[in-house]
């Protein structure tokens, strides 16, 4: 038998390119959905927040890359914040008593006294935040 009739070559041609464009609609849409995937995912990572015992972001840590309703062993002990985005921290654990909303990272948050006493501030007094 002899090569196929050209009509017949054209139709596999065709088909094949309507098979690289199936491919090419696929390959779009798992890409799309791994972007928004990965978006999804830088977005947790660059909210993370680090809490530190000392000024200038020393000593011991505590990082979370969401909320935290409580800071464990730095409670009542943070003098440094490192953090993207801006986010409320709270006096007390369970997002509880006065509050202040930072942003940014803060080298030393004896600096910072919005929403306190004459004379206080936040250094030494974060307990969870969101």
């Amino acid at each position: 038998m002899g090569p196929p009739p050209p009509a017949s070559r054209g139709r596999k041609r065709l088909r094949s390119a309507k098979g690289t464009n199936m491919k090419k609609v696929i390959y779009a849409v798992a890409m799309g959905a791994t972007v928004a995937a990965l978006g999804v995912v830088g977005v947790s990572a660059a909210s993370a927040t680090t809490l530190y015992d000392n000024n200038n972001y020393t000593g011991a840590s505590f990082s979370s890359s969401g909320s935290a309703a409580n800071v464990g062993s730095l409670n009542d002990r943070a003098s440094s914040v490192s953090a993207s985005g801006s986010h409320p921290y709270y006096e007390d654990a369970g997002y509880l008593g006065r509050a202040v909303t930072l942003s940014g990272s803060y080298n030393s948050l004896g600096a910072v006294s919005t929403n306190l006493h004459f004379g206080e501030t936040w250094s030494d007094r974060i307990s969870s935040f969101q």
